[in-house]
């Protein structure tokens, strides 16, 4: 987890430096978190054909069905209602990106350490969406099937941050005073926060997420998965993680420009911004189910080196 206070501050400051000189639009934007996004957050998912294998009982056929099944109910949702597909989305996202940053702390109770988990997902999202109403809205403006992403400049998200916040602090305070936490894996934790929270508020809105999704979320699961795979007997070196990692990469990279491809040849009648939106949550559907399991089962514990 210290590779964490290295590398987001680093990447934040480069992606800060690069739009004070150039000050980016959010074209220009896309164009630089999308690799980010590619490398780390697609690869982060794409091992869990053989981490739910730690958790679960099912075949590889059985798991592919639900994997895919659950992605094609949550796409009929999107087609049906965006904006309730666009909330529990983000109700999602806020427990999975908690659960990564406090699921290992085993030794935490299991009911505080999940709700610990949403609200400091909640304040980490909210915080990202309370500075940036102008980038939001340009955002909204670029197509007309975005109009559902007003709900994320609403009065309301500056309420729901302070609520999450205060609640991420008594939590996190509880658990030191309990001793479940040592006081320097509550330093360590307040310290990344803060950084998200600096990083959120002066860099532009897709710069700022993409530092965060990459690194703080993306790349410290993705080293949680290599040590799973290696002490699971999967794999027995950093070149067979990679192995397995390219297969289901490269595929939904295919996948991803086939349907970008259809959009421009007009087959498919939806903007590009929203097909991105609408991929992310399919992929966080399912692979967030993967990871509870193996944080419900202990498999991932969070250690400060």
């Amino acid at each position: 987890m210290k590779s964490t206070i290295l590398l987001f501050p680093c990447l934040a400051l480069a992606f800060y430096l690069f739009d004070a000189f150039f000050k980016l639009s959010i074209e220009s934007q896309f164009i630089i978190a999308l690799p980010w996004i590619v490398v780390f957050g697609i690869s982060h998912g794409a091992v869990d054909h053989i981490l739910y294998k730690q958790s679960s009982s099912l075949t590889l056929v059985q798991f592919y069905g639900a994997y895919i099944g659950l992605m094609g109910i949550y796409a009929a949702f999107w087609y049906v209602a965006p904006k309730m597909a666009l909330i529990c989305f983000l109700l999602l996202s806020a427990f999975h990106f908690g659960q990564s940053q406090w699921g290992g702390y085993t030794s935490v109770p299991v009911k505080l350490r999940n709700l610990l988990a949403f609200v400091w997902g909640g304040f980490v999202l909210s915080v990202l969406f309370v500075p940036h109403k102008q980038d939001l809205q340009e955002i909204t403006a670029t197509a007309g099937d975005l109009d559902f992403l007003e709900l994320l400049y609403d009065q309301s998200i500056q309420n729901l941050a302070l609520i999450f916040g205060v609640a991420t602090g008594l939590l996190a305070l509880t658990s030191l005073g309990k001793g479940w936490i040592s006081l320097s894996q509550f330093l360590l934790e307040a310290v990344i926060l803060l950084l998200v929270v600096i990083a959120f508020v002066y860099l532009p809105l897709l710069l700022g997420f993409v530092a965060y999704f990459a690194i703080v979320h993306s790349f410290r699961m993705l080293e949680e998965e290599y040590d799973l795979l290696l002490r699971a007997g999967f794999i027995s070196s950093f070149a067979g993680f990679l192995s397995a990692i390219f297969p289901l990469t490269a595929l939904s990279i295919v996948g991803g420009l086939v349907l970008v491809g259809l959009i421009q040849w007009e087959v498919i009648s939806i903007s590009v911004s929203f097909l991105l939106i609408v991929l992310i949550s399919l992929i966080t559907f399912p692979h967030s189910i993967v990871m509870h399991g193996l944080y419900k089962k202990n498999l991932i514990s969070t250690a400060l080196d």
